[in-house]
């Protein structure tokens, strides 16, 4: 999930690795939806008012805002792409990679093109970030925290995570950074870690979670971080300032919003949004105390109404024809249940006002039958 903030829109991938994004001027509502065809997506970002994501294809996809299709593909070095994040003012992309790498993609006005790659490290990177400058770039992995000079290509600082008392290893999932170069990571041992970027040493460590730490992100002020996974309860931990100048972390408000893990925080225009396997997209703040969650529903329409009380509904891989109870002693009757033949998704449809046509859109073809009913049964002859 990731904000652009100046457009006031949110995209949001699902395990069905369909892309949402969401208008977020008013009351939030689906303003487009990209069904899942070009493979996973494990992240997301946004550059003015385009949409790129990565996956396990091992390429960077731009996604057209208009026609709700992938537009081009930017194949990476090496392997699945489980990260990118984009740098505005200099106009790139940074993908990591599995093996190791950080590809640095130049951002054209209708192209990308490939520019370099950093110093190969070891083990597959999960998240990264640029920071305010745009000179340097941070990566979480396994074990570790790296601060990168995008100039040279080189790791100045490394920076390890420690490992848990049965020894097992420290997966680095998310990580956020400030214009400060303050590093907040979360990690497989449920502990958020704050860093010093520009000395490459540890300000403090919470033991904020029993489980994993899935997501991390800073507040629009910077001097609140909040921290969730699969143990769902999102901590915030803030910035306070002591009496001889110092300043110190302490943990903050928490809030019990989600029932199952959370999967992605993001903090934008004084309202935080979370999602995770529950499905629901959440939009909270405090002070002053709100949440409002969203259920997983369709980009409407998704409901055709036609004479003779028959209605049809559009459901993501299937379409059902609906003959209404004209009284209290029937019941509905479901007449039809249509699945493409593709392994498309359906985007639209729409019955006839006499309801002797059906027409329907996936992704590879637009389709249209002539509806014939016989009794209580009908069959399709397709034209």
């Amino acid at each position: 999930m990731v904000c652009e903030e100046s457009l006031n829109l949110l995209a949001l991938a699902r395990s069905d690795n369909s892309i949402e994004v969401w208008n977020l001027s008013h009351s939030p509502y689906i303003e487009r939806t990209f069904v899942g065809t070009c493979g996973t997506v494990e992240d997301l970002a946004w550059f003015n008012k385009r949409l790129f994501s990565g996956g396990l294809q091992g390429s960077v996809i731009e996604h057209d805002l208009c026609s709700q299709t992938a537009k081009r593909f930017h194949p990476v070095t090496s392997g699945a792409c489980w990260c990118i994040a984009v740098e505005k003012n200099r106009k790139q992309l940074a993908a990591g990679t599995e093996d190791g790498y950080i590809n640095i993609i130049d951002i054209s006005d209708d192209d990308m093109v490939y520019n370099r790659l950093l110093d190969r490290q070891e083990g597959r990177i999960l998240c990264l970030k640029w920071d305010s400058t745009g000179n340097q770039i941070v990566t979480g992995s396994v074990d570790t925290v790296r601060v990168w000079n995008v100039q040279t290509g080189h790791a100045i600082h490394r920076m390890n995570t420690g490992r848990a008392a049965d020894n097992a290893p420290t997966i680095v999932w998310s990580l956020d950074v400030t214009k400060d170069l303050t590093i907040a990571t979360g990690d497989s041992r449920g502990m958020l870690c704050l860093w010093d970027g520009k000395t490459g040493m540890s300000l403090t460590t919470f033991h904020s979670h029993k489980a994993d730490i899935l997501s991390v992100c800073f507040d629009d002020t910077q001097q609140t971080v909040y921290c969730a996974g699969i143990d769902p309860l999102i901590v915030s931990f803030e910035k306070l300032k002591m009496r001889r100048g110092e300043t110190k972390w302490a943990q903050g408000p928490h809030r019990s919003i989600h029932d199952h893990d959370v999967r992605c925080l993001n903090f934008c225009n004084g309202k935080l949004y979370s999602a995770g396997v529950d499905s629901y997209l959440a939009m909270s703040s405090f002070p002053p105390k709100l949440l409002l969650k969203f259920p997983p529903l369709l980009q409407p329409p998704t409901v055709s109404i036609a004479d003779d009380m028959l209605i049809l509904l559009r459901y993501p891989a299937h379409l059902e024809l609906w003959r209404l109870a004209s009284c209290r002693d029937e019941t509905p009757v479901q007449l039809l249940r249509w699945q493409p033949p593709s392994e498309y998704h359906i985007k639209c449809a729409q019955i006839s006002k006499d309801s002797k046509w059906l027409a329907c859109s996936t992704l590879d073809r637009f389709r249209l039958y002539s509806i014939h009913y016989v009794c209580t049964s009908m069959r399709f002859i397709v034209i």
